[in-house]
């Protein structure tokens, strides 16, 4: 005897097209007290994107207006299960799996990605910080040995990091992450304010912070940079 159908799985639907399809996965579940991953698969299995009725006017599926919904695009255009397991490995599919049933906006999931970056550039500072121009370190490069007929040698041969080398090349690199982190902000905003009504304080928060505390970490590690360098060449 098959697994019987859940009572939800209509109430769902019916939420579904009593919105216009403006309405993610994770608010229908919140409402019914369902799990996301289950709204998911019953709009995919379910195909309610086709049974949507004709839009008759007003802006297209997909459109900016349904920011306050938590819908940025059409998010039922997924890759085939038959492609992700020809190209990707399981738990690249697993993660893609894992954050469509998230049902989260395609705008909030840039804005995800920008604070995951940005939580990596603000750990980044204890791992590469240099304390003063004292600070070198010593990397062990190539080890090379060599056998004679009565003994054998071993030759190292180690790689001196100076500070300023650390810092020039840690400025090098993060000036390069912050390039692309302020595009992906710039990007994000560009698309927040065509519909800046819409978006929430939560979204217009966080865009203003990161904002500024991109500057405030540019600003810094440039002048911290300079001042080594500078104490350098006066030695």
């Amino acid at each position: 005897m098959g697994k019987a159908r859940s009572p939800n799985r209509e109430k769902a639907f019916k939420i579904y097209i009593e919105n216009g399809g403006n309405i993610a996965p994770r608010q229908i579940a919140k409402i019914l007290g369902e799990s996301a991953s289950n709204i998911s698969s019953w709009k995919n299995k379910d195909k309610w994107n086709e049974k949507l009725p004709p839009n008759k006017g007003g802006a297209p599926k997909g459109n900016l207006n349904s920011l306050k919904h938590g819908l940025y695009c059409d998010d039922n255009k997924r890759l085939p299960e038959e492609f992700l397991k020809k190209w990707f490995p399981s738990a690249t599919i697993k993660a893609y799996e894992d954050s469509y049933t998230l049902g989260i906006s395609k705008l909030d999931k840039i804005g995800h990605y920008i604070d995951i970056i940005w939580a990596k550039v603000m750990r980044s500072q204890k791992i590469t910080e240099v304390k003063n121009k004292k600070d070198t370190t010593k990397e062990l490069k190539r080890t090379k040995e060599s056998y004679g007929a009565k003994s054998s040698s071993e030759e190292k041969e180690y790689e001196i990091q100076f500070s300023w080398d650390k810092v020039l090349k840690d400025l090098e690199i993060e000036t390069q992450v912050l390039g692309k982190l302020t595009n992906a902000i710039k990007t994000y905003e560009e698309l927040l304010h065509k519909n800046w009504d819409l978006a929430t304080e939560e979204q217009k928060l966080r865009i203003e912070k990161l904002k500024a505390e991109t500057e405030k970490i540019k600003g810094k590690d440039r002048s911290e940079a300079i001042e080594i360098v500078v104490k350098r060449k006066s030695e």
